[in-house]
């Protein structure tokens, strides 16, 4: 049974959820696969809003990963961008032309908190702070309470962390499911049921 290839998965514990003082208190970012491609998913507390999708490829995602570790560690108001774009289809077709998706903001408050943000047009725009669980208080060896911006930059380093581990982990099952299922066919490759085969030569043949 095929749980990634061709579909689409959220891995429902890795969630940033809300501001609790927002009125969307109760929206979240989720970090989802599409067919083995990582993604940020935002579902707003609006039935009648369909999900938000920062889509992009592996390597883009952590690449993503290195810039919220490097806002982390920059000085207040840093802020980095990324783009997410996709083809037009004109009849069915894919054409030359490209629309934006959506827009994926990294950046720190002046406060020094550090926050995500997928803004897509004619959606909510909807602010993910990265601060402590309010059911866990660091504290330091004195027993005072850590500041809110010191734990908001080590949380951030390690959501950039968890990324790369769940990115790296779904591409491999994305690529041992299609590897099993001699019925799945991508990207000029072919399977035999055992394993993946490529249609390309082999690297001995190749003049480099």
């Amino acid at each position: 049974m095929s749980v990634m290839v061709g579909k689409f998965f959220d891995i429902a514990r890795f969630v940033i959820w809300a501001d609790e003082e927002s009125e969307h208190k109760t929206s979240r970012m989720i970090f989802s696969f599409r067919d083995g491609n990582p993604r940020l998913t935002v579902y707003v507390n609006d039935k009648e809003v369909k999900p938000i999708s920062f889509p992009c490829d592996a390597v883009t995602m952590t690449t993503i990963a290195q810039y919220i570790e490097e806002v982390a560690d920059a000085e207040p108001g840093f802020k980095v961008s990324v783009d997410s774009l996709t083809r037009v289809y004109e009849d069915n077709k894919p054409t030359d032309v490209k629309k934006l998706v959506s827009t994926l903001f990294i950046g720190k408050t002046q406060e020094g908190v550090v926050y995500l943000s997928v803004v897509a047009e004619n959606k909510p725009k909807l602010i993910f702070f990265i601060k402590p669980s309010p059911y866990h208080v660091f504290k330091d060896k004195d027993k005072n309470v850590i500041p809110e911006a010191v734990i908001s930059c080590r949380l951030a380093k390690a959501i950039a962390s968890m990324i790369k581990d769940c990115v790296t982990i779904g591409i491999f099952e994305h690529s041992k499911e299609q590897g099993l299922n001699s019925d799945i066919k991508e990207n000029g490759y072919k399977t035999n049921g055992k394993g993946t085969v490529s249609n390309t030569p082999e690297l001995d043949d190749l003049e480099l």
